[in-house]
């Protein structure tokens, strides 16, 4: 099934994600004094990326990582959403915008409807 999101479900869940972070690092240091466990994100990023026909992260299945730190260049075929969680921190930590973010998601798949 090709999924194809608009502009403005892109936007929408990218907001959710958004305040979702910013709750997250606002309660951070409370939840490492309460010791409560890391895994109580919500990565939605993923599936934007998926429904805007970002190739997937295929890093680990393909060992890549380990066949570039042996060989020096990573393997053919090889596609890293590293950049994906980056740009979104920038975002977060208000160095950069949605809008950027959203124009990045773009620029690596023109099925984004505009």
């Amino acid at each position: 099934m090709n999924v194809v999101m608009s502009e403005k479900q892109v936007m929408e869940l990218l907001e959710i994600q958004l305040a979702h972070d910013r709750a997250i690092d606002d309660k951070f240091e409370l939840r490492e004094r309460l010791e409560l466990p890391c895994d109580l994100t919500v990565n939605l990023l993923d599936v934007i990326a998926d429904c805007c026909g970002v190739p997937k992260d295929n890093t680990i299945e393909t060992n890549a990582s380990n066949i570039a730190m042996s060989t020096g260049v990573y393997p053919e075929g090889v596609y890293c959403r590293d950049w994906l969680l980056n740009e979104f921190r920038d975002v977060t930590e208000g160095k950069s915008t949605l809008e950027s973010f959203v124009d990045s998601l773009r620029s690596e798949s023109s099925t984004c409807e505009t």
